[in-house]
């Protein structure tokens, strides 16, 4: 009678992953992180399903009237290929002709070092973000970190 009680108790307790999933929400609640829910890009889903994915991003409330940023993304393709930026990434929204010389430089040498379970990376004049599985591979430091390049680029 007692296991009957208990057992379905035990189901309701989040599992190890769910919990370091809610800690990692809420260390990047305190960093001012901002995070939505959004499909992974149609470019890097081998698998034909389309699971939900968390876009980490920064905000920008000091963007001044009139002060123009550009507008792109770029997701992780499945393959490598020579015509992807940095052999695996392919643009989705503008970018290409407007971001100068230097900043196409600055990007790319982002990308490389980007891991596997960042699949999208974008700019647009309200923030900047990166798409992210939440592996424990990566750490919230590394994505502030990332974003704050990107804020300051971008």
């Amino acid at each position: 009678m007692l296991a009957m009680v208990i057992g379905p108790v035990a189901w309701l307790k989040p599992s190890k992953r769910q919990q370091r999933i809610a800690l990692l929400r809420q260390q990047a609640n305190l960093k001012q992180l901002h995070i939505r829910l959004e499909p992974e890009p149609e470019s890097s889903v081998l698998s034909g399903q389309k699971p939900q994915l968390l876009a980490y991003y920064f905000t920008r409330p000091d963007l001044k009237v009139g002060e123009k940023k550009p507008t792109w993304r770029l997701t992780r393709a499945a393959f490598e290929h020579e015509l992807n930026l940095a052999g695996w990434w392919q643009w989705q929204e503008g970018g290409e002709t407007e971001l100068d010389s230097a900043q196409l430089a600055e990007l790319i040498s982002l990308l490389e070092v980007l891991p596997l379970d960042i699949v999208a990376v974008g700019c647009a004049p309200s923030g900047v973000g990166l798409l992210w599985r939440e592996s424990s591979k990566t750490t919230l430091d590394q994505v502030e970190s990332w974003l704050q390049v990107l804020k300051a680029s971008y």
